[in-house]
């Protein structure tokens, strides 16, 4: 089923557009070519390393879940399409590369069985780029779940827990993602649960801090400075 023109503009909040004006960054099998994918990128993210660029690469990625996630949460619409069937778009703003994904805007599809719906969203929008980078780079898997996870809590407490229309099932959806059994056959366990682990998920929300470093720190742009959530910075604090 076709998305109305409302979830098209909310889509774009996540810069996840319909439309196909916009040059390829590269062809639609970049998900399954590591070598020419880390090519494009590196001619467009700036890194002392593959790994670092890895982690800033997951950071824009992670849009692409956030967004499949809100329009689960909030109309129980699930893209039913193919990693294959993703483009990225170059876009750029302020100087900064900010990729643009395209999602066919005909394969969505209703579904109110939410735990298999999130298991099937965080493997193949999830898991499959975040082995495919640690494969590549060697790089953490938690700080490339992290780097997802941090989108994720943005987009709940911004968008949908504020709303009452929303609240009920973006809480029960939340639940899940913490639970250990939607991640059977991914993890094994709920990585998301891991960086929550005995706080609130309402304190967490409010008072956001990450676990691991997303590696910004290393970029030539952080100016040597990490990112407001950095646990680098309560130990620097502390010391």
């Amino acid at each position: 089923m076709k998305i109305n023109h409302t979830q098209l503009e909310e889509l774009k909040s996540f810069r996840v557009v319909t439309n196909k004006h916009y040059s390829k960054l590269m062809p639609n099998y970049l998900f399954e070519n590591s070598d020419l994918l880390f090519s494009r990128l590196h001619k467009r993210i700036i890194a002392p390393n593959d790994k670092v660029l890895a982690s800033m690469w997951m950071r824009r990625y992670a849009f692409l879940l956030t967004a499949q996630l809100f329009m689960y949460s909030k109309y129980r619409l699930y893209w039913t399409g193919l990693m294959t069937e993703i483009n990225v778009y170059d876009q750029y703003q302020n100087g900064r590369w900010l990729p643009t994904f395209n999602l066919t805007e005909d394969q969505w599809e209703l579904s109110f069985n939410a735990e298999v719906t999130l298991q099937h969203m965080l493997y193949n929008n999830g898991f499959q780029m975040v082995q495919l980078l640690h494969e590549k780079t060697d790089i953490s898997r938690r700080i490339l779940w992290e780097n997802i996870w941090s989108y994720i809590v943005w987009m709940y407490s911004n968008k949908l827990l504020s709303n009452p229309l929303d609240e009920k099932k973006a809480r029960h959806d939340l639940d899940l993602l913490l639970s250990h059994e939607v991640w059977r056959g991914i993890e094994g366990y709920s990585p998301f649960k891991q960086f929550v682990g005995d706080q609130q998920i309402d304190d967490l929300l409010n008072q956001f801090e990450r676990q691991t470093c997303c590696l910004y720190l290393k970029t030539p742009d952080s100016g040597g400075t990490p990112c407001p959530y950095c646990p680098k910075l309560k130990v620097n604090r502390s010391s």
